[in-house]
């Protein structure tokens, strides 16, 4: 089972990932597969959706800098869209898996995001490498 959601989960971050278009607008009507083959809400895609745009718009923001400076000052500025993207996800595994205590099903969506955040991260540099290049040409 946590597999199975790990493997979900990664999944949807990388087709978050791979559209732009995508994370810049939040559709309120976006398609997800059975709840069987995926437990993941559309509540949990939104509040993905909603913390890969607060680190993007945090590296915006930002003077220019070291790349890795700015992508860990834009990871810690979003912190608590983290935690509710966290929320949200032990919300869905305790909502697939009723037996999960909250603490277990916490303690797997910590999990999961420390397999999203690379990604999340790996997104805010290439966003930081777009500003330097803009600046250079």
């Amino acid at each position: 089972m946590t597999l199975r959601i790990s493997a979900a989960i990664m999944v949807t971050a990388l087709a978050i990932q791979a559209a732009p278009a995508l994370a810049e607008t939040a559709p309120s009507n976006t398609s997800i597969p059975a709840e069987a083959e995926m437990p993941l809400s559309e509540q949990f895609v939104s509040a993905l959706t909603r913390y890969r745009n607060c680190v993007l718009k945090e590296v915006d923001a930002q003077a220019l800098a070291d790349k890795d400076r700015m992508v860990r000052e834009a990871m810690e500025s979003c912190a608590i869209v983290r935690s509710e993207v966290q929320e949200q996800l032990a919300t869905d595994i305790r909502t697939s898996n009723p037996a999960h205590t909250q603490e277990a099903a916490l303690s797997q969506a910590e999990g999961a995001l420390t397999g999203i955040d690379p990604m999340i991260e790996e997104a805010a540099a290439e966003r930081a490498s777009i500003a330097y290049a803009r600046v250079m040409i």
